[in-house]
């Protein structure tokens, strides 16, 4: 894959919002049956994922226009801690709480490398 500047639509999942983003390829990731994009964003100056699915109208830039190469490891660093989670450096825990109902599905599911699970006396399983 080589790094390149690419262009799309993108509809955000956390607020719906519509915008056009102009971006410098880094990776392709494959996450619990997702695709995420991770690239630099041109107009924020920062380094995002976007998940493919909500991604529309691509198409990749003119070679002309300048493209961003980060270093794996910064990629690494950056993303993966926790990745499908949240994005950007770990600063904090997350606990989730599974209803007795759904507590089988949540304890046989891989989270995160480093997560931490248990069964609760009503049914319930709680992840870290």
């Amino acid at each position: 894959m080589a790094r390149q500047r690419i262009d799309f639509v993108y509809r955000a999942r956390s607020n719906d919002q519509v915008t056009r983003r102009s971006v410098s390829l880094q990776r392709i990731v494959h996450d619990r049956d997702n695709g995420y994009l991770d690239a630099w964003g041109h107009d924020k100056e920062a380094l995002r994922s976007f998940a493919v699915a909500r991604m529309r109208e691509v198409s990749i830039s003119t070679p002309s226009r300048p493209t961003r190469d980060l270093p794996g490891s910064m990629l690494h660093t950056i993303l993966t801690g926790g990745y499908g989670i949240f994005s950007g450096t770990a600063r904090s825990w997350a606990t989730f709480r599974f209803s007795a109902h759904a507590a089988r599905w949540g304890a046989d599911r891989h989270w995160h490398t480093l997560q931490q699970g248990h069964f609760l006396e009503d049914g319930c399983y709680e992840l870290r």
